[in-house]
């Protein structure tokens, strides 16, 4: 748990750091796909408490629904996407 916490420290300092908007961007999907595998590697109840994400980066509820239902919707796009070309 402890390296999803470095990796979302990581985002956020180079999020930071970047001076473009598609830079920031570009590591805000990053870290959203984090807190999406976190939870998804961990477990809703466990990912809770391991991962105090609203606590340590100051994120709020709505923040991280946002973050775990953008990236299902992608990843269910794209295993449509992938079933639908295999024909």
């Amino acid at each position: 748990a402890e390296c999803h916490l470095e990796l979302g420290n990581r985002f956020k300092r180079q999020r930071l750091e970047s001076g473009s908007k598609e830079g920031g961007l570009q590591e805000l999907r990053g870290f959203q796909k984090l807190v999406f595998v976190s939870e998804q590697v961990f477990g809703e109840k466990k990912a809770k408490f391991l991962l105090p994400w609203k606590r340590v980066f100051n994120l709020t509820d709505a923040q991280l629904n946002l973050a775990k239902r953008d990236n299902a919707s992608s990843l269910y796009d794209a295993k449509l996407a992938g079933a639908g070309s295999s024909d």
